[in-house]
């Protein structure tokens, strides 16, 4: 019965916490930049993370901004008090009309990028990083979040380091296109924006979480804290497809294909140059045809017949030009074939995925690509399935220990069983085990066998 309530709680949880959306951003940061993060919690009635990226909607979250608003208009640091007075009436309205909702309850996933995670060098390579003593996760936040997260003053946050959002831009130094970077903002002492930095220490070795804000190095932003979590310490999970050995962090897809890529590109550019320097050229005795009459032949139209007063008239007409070609032309010099059958061998892709047939095969010859097809796409999808299993568990695990049974009966119905556990009960009493469940291409071979 436990296990059939765990069953459905989780299903509803990761569905309303947006878990295939977040699990897209995770895959595809893991074939762009080598790993992926992704970082699971349980919001509760009694504790709330003020630093979780995905906030939950409640009670709480619209007091603390009117609070924060407050604060500014009565100190004068509103940089437009009117606006501020009305915001403050909007939220007053918004509470009005759901006084009864305190405190959401419910599960959050936060997608982290690459660069926000920081695993300690002692543990080597990145596969080992539960292992690892301590790990940062760095988000940013608004002054009036950090007001509410750390209680400092004003006088306090003017002095941490703020960060603002610029444009990466593309190699030829446009700023207008490109992915966006956090740098830090030098004008932080005209100016009272920008984004606060929050670096969440998770040491291992300690058993605690301390919260440290960029620039301020004298306390804690707040007082360190005993996680709660299940049979794993760290709440991040790790998703990469290619760890080689010896090497502390994962390739990407795109690593792997750059030189392919580049000579792909290499390989198409020669082939419009040649084809740009093959078109046929006319070579005319400028003795013979003055300017003026070579002009005329320029600027005519096609099928137009064109009167030229050559200079020594006698001379044979076909003495006095010659047809230049281009030179030799093989296409098969510029064949990309060998290229693109690397590239899906790296990448998995195939010419199925690609709406169109590159090279014609038999139905024999479709059938093995489906099946190499199917078995690197199987080692991509293991690690998938191998990574939600153990987010899985971890979260119920949490869920068994701060979910009350009146919540999970909420959710689950009146036949919800739901014991009060300790945690060392929950972790070693009995064994969860989570299958993630991925579906895929179809294999007839896989099929066959099966129905033999």
């Amino acid at each position: 019965e436990v296990c059939d309530t765990l069953e459905i709680l989780l299903s509803r949880l990761i569905k309303d916490a947006r878990l295939k959306q977040q699990a897209k951003r995770w895959v595809r940061s893991a074939k762009t930049v080598g790993a992926g993060w992704l970082s699971p919690g349980i919001q509760t009635r009694t504790e709330r993370d003020k630093l979780i990226e995905q906030q939950i909607n409640d009670l709480q979250q619209q007091l603390a901004n009117i609070k924060s608003l407050e604060q500014d208009v009565e100190s004068g640091a509103s940089s437009d008090e009117d606006a501020d007075r009305a915001r403050i009436q909007d939220n007053m309205k918004a509470l009005e009309a759901k006084l009864e909702r305190v405190i959401a309850t419910g599960l959050f996933i936060d997608f982290y990028a690459v660069e926000d995670i920081l695993v300690a060098p002692e543990c080597g390579e990145l596969i080992n990083y539960l292992n690892a003593p301590w790990i940062r996760k760095r988000s940013y936040r608004s002054r009036e979040e950090a007001r509410q997260i750390t209680g400092f003053d004003d006088e306090v946050l003017d002095s941490a380091n703020r960060y603002k959002q610029r444009v990466r831009g593309n190699e030829d130094g446009d700023k207008t296109t490109g992915t966006q970077q956090w740098i830090a903002d030098d004008d932080k002492a005209e100016s009272a924006t920008g984004f606060y930095a929050f670096d969440e220490v998770w040491s291992l070795t300690d058993g605690v979480v301390y919260t440290i804000l960029d620039g301020i190095n004298d306390r804690w932003a707040r007082k360190p804290y005993a996680p709660i979590t299940g049979s794993r310490f760290y709440d991040v999970f790790l998703l990469a497809f290619h760890y080689i050995d010896g090497e502390r962090h994962p390739q990407s897809d795109v690593y792997q294909l750059k030189k392919l890529q580049d000579e792909y590109a290499r390989t198409r550019s020669n082939y419009a140059e040649h084809r740009k320097r093959y078109i046929p050229k006319t070579i005319w005795d400028a003795g013979e045809v003055p300017p003026a009459e070579l002009q005329k032949i320029n600027d005519a139209e096609v099928g137009e017949s064109v009167a030229v007063n050559f200079t020594s008239p006698q001379t044979p007409i076909g003495n006095k030009y010659m047809q230049m070609g281009g030179g030799e032309f093989n296409p098969m010099m510029y064949s990309t074939d060998q290229i693109r059958a690397d590239m899906e061998k790296v990448s998995g892709a195939q010419d199925a995925m690609q709406a169109s047939v590159q090279v014609a095969k038999t139905a024999t010859e479709a059938g093995i690509q489906n099946e190499g097809f199917g078995a690197r796409v199987g080692v991509r999808r293991g690690e998938v399935d191998d990574a939600l299993s153990d987010m899985m568990l971890f979260i119920a695990q949490i869920c068994m220990q701060q979910l009350d049974a009146a919540f999970v009966t909420r959710i689950c119905g009146n036949g919800a069983v739901w014991p009060k556990l300790s945690v060392d009960e929950i972790m070693y009493a009995f064994n969860i085990e989570v299958v993630a469940g991925s579906t895929g291409k179809p294999n007839m071979a896989a099929k066959r066998q099966a129905w033999s």
